[in-house]
């Protein structure tokens, strides 16, 4: 019975980025693009452009009714370092263009530029020139491509990687992949670098190995990866306190605990919340500072969250474990949906019978509805407007 995975696929259909703001992000990305390679000034100096984030690798949920839905555009290009030590003045090259293509609607910010129009923005992230490797990666077609990871569970950033509708048309393409990964890694190992605006200098990022490593992952678990990390992603939205880790360091420290080989979104759920709960206890109990490395770049991922904020965010995870488990290990579909949707709130579904009068069993873990009614919903859709000229 459990783990009810169509319950799953429902409830990530309502937690993930909804279509009308998919096709915005899509149409300001393509319309930000189509202005950088017809920019007088800017051109000569473009590689090119590519999609990284949340978004690109599937991992974005809907934002809230208030906040604006983000989309990471990397912009690389082939500015020395030596002409600019300072790495803010490399970033200013683009002001001209952002006051004229987007007035009143950019801002500077640490290590981008945000462009704001209703509910979308766009994080424009420069980059120093990268060598000829990474060069010729981004100008792959796998980089220039606007499919997200959930579109197409094949891609992977690799020169030989093809649109779905080409690869009957191209023999072996797949073999090809594969001696591109374990030959043609030069880029795999050189990340790029980008302006860190209040330091000054430039600071390594590895956008591209990002998203290559969490197209693996997400094919070692038969595309639920990206489902766990939107379920968890909103889970976290349920529990704000403390306030760090979010976003990317959770989405990393999610991967880390996450195993390989799970087949639906409910085991992977259950075993990474199990696995920080008890790999991460001592770190947590001794209030130390967390430590994870990013993928293809010698930072802490973790590195700013204290201590105090990592020992809460822990014990959150501690009380989530054990009902996640019980929800997952249960013979009920009532309970298990009760105790789901004490995680998850009214977006994960009723069970039919509820709306029968059938209350399904209960005990003393049991969080579920009065008798004879639905759970209330306290989330609801979140659909938004605004739109890039």
């Amino acid at each position: 019975m459990p783990p009810l995975q169509s319950y799953f696929d429902d409830f990530i259909k309502k937690v993930k980025l909804q279509a009308d703001l998919r096709e915005q992000l899509q149409a300001a990305h393509q319309d930000l693009t189509n202005r950088l390679e017809s920019d007088t000034q800017l051109s000569p100096i473009l590689v090119g452009t590519f999609l990284q984030g949340s978004y690109k690798r599937s991992t974005i949920i809907e934002p809230e009714v208030e906040d604006a839905a983000d989309v990471d555009i990397v912009v690389v290009t082939t500015l020395d370092e030596r002409d600019f030590p300072e790495a803010d003045l490399a970033m200013r090259l683009f002001e001209p263009f952002l006051r004229q293509n987007y007035p009143n609607l950019w801002e500077p910010q640490a290590r981008s530029y945000g462009i704001s129009d209703g509910r979308i923005k766009l994080d424009l992230v420069v980059t120093s020139a990268p060598s000829e490797a990474v060069q010729m990666i981004v100008q792959s077609r796998a980089l220039q491509s606007r499919l997200t990871l959930e579109e197409d569970r094949e891609f992977r950033v690799r020169h030989s990687w093809r649109p779905e509708a080409e690869r009957g048309l191209v023999g072996g393409w797949q073999t090809q992949m594969l001696l591109e990964a374990v030959e043609q890694g030069g880029w795999r190992d050189e990340p790029l670098r980008i302006p860190d605006r209040e330091r000054r200098c430039w600071e390594p990022t590895h956008p591209i190995r990002q998203i290559d490593w969490t197209a693996e992952k997400n094919a070692d678990c038969d595309g639920k990866y990206v489902d766990v990390v939107r379920a968890l992603k909103h889970w976290r939205r349920r529990n704000p306190q403390p306030k760090y880790p979010k976003g990317y360091p959770l989405e990393h420290l999610v991967g880390a605990n996450c195993p390989s080989g799970i087949t639906t979104t409910a085991d992977g759920i259950v075993s990474t919340l199990e696995r920080i709960a008890s790999d991460w206890a001592d770190v947590a109990a001794r209030r130390q500072q967390p430590y994870l490395h990013d993928h293809g770049v010698d930072q802490n991922v973790l590195g700013r969250v204290s201590p105090d904020e990592f020992a809460d965010f822990h014990a959150l995870i501690v009380e989530a474990a054990p009902i996640a488990r019980r929800a997952y290990s249960t013979d009920d579909k009532n309970v298990s949906v009760q105790l789901w949707q004490k995680l998850f709130g009214g977006l994960f579904p009723d069970p039919p019978d509820w709306g029968r009068g059938s209350r399904g069993s209960s005990g003393p873990d049991d969080p579920g509805p009065p008798a004879g009614g639905f759970t209330p919903r306290t989330e609801q859709g979140l659909i938004g407007g605004g739109r890039f000229g």
